[in-house]
């Protein structure tokens, strides 16, 4: 028998909604979302909206930092 404890981790403001389960070693970014009774299986990603068995991402959040361009200073 094989056994592995591999650590599981819920990013900041992350949501793991009814009856969802994450699995060991998966790791849901910060604003992620797990549908419910979904199962997650692979990392869920920043800012993304997954659901299903096995979770699948289907949306990026409208909140989600939109990336600057190279060279881009308005922001500093």
């Amino acid at each position: 028998m094989i056994v592995t404890n591999r650590k599981t981790e819920i990013g900041p403001r992350a949501r793991i909604t009814y009856h969802s389960t994450v699995m060991s070693g998966v790791r849901v970014h910060e604003h992620g979302l797990l549908g419910s009774m979904g199962v997650a299986t692979k990392d869920i990603e920043p800012y993304t909206i997954a659901v299903g068995i096995p979770a699948k991402p289907v949306k990026v959040k409208t909140i989600a930092p939109k990336p600057q361009a190279a060279g881009d200073k308005t922001g500093t």
